[in-house]
């Protein structure tokens, strides 16, 4: 489909936006309460962000996701 590009766009990525968010990325330092930090369309995305938050957040920090769809 890549060869079509040029004519649709980026198809994919515009569906994807128009998904609900499915997960919430949550952080706490040390003791305190999780606080929202980030959303996901996808599991696969939360993975990454998740990820990414943990590298760049300090040591005492917790951060994980959830599925939030009912």
């Amino acid at each position: 489909m890549s060869n079509l590009d040029h004519l649709f766009g980026d198809v994919m990525g515009q569906l994807q936006d128009l998904l609900p968010d499915r997960f919430k990325i949550v952080a706490k330092y040390k003791d305190g309460k999780y606080e929202e930090i980030d959303r996901a369309k996808t599991q696969k995305e939360a993975l990454f962000l998740m990820e990414g938050y943990r590298l760049s957040y300090q040591d005492g920090w917790t951060i994980t996701y959830y599925n939030i769809e009912k």
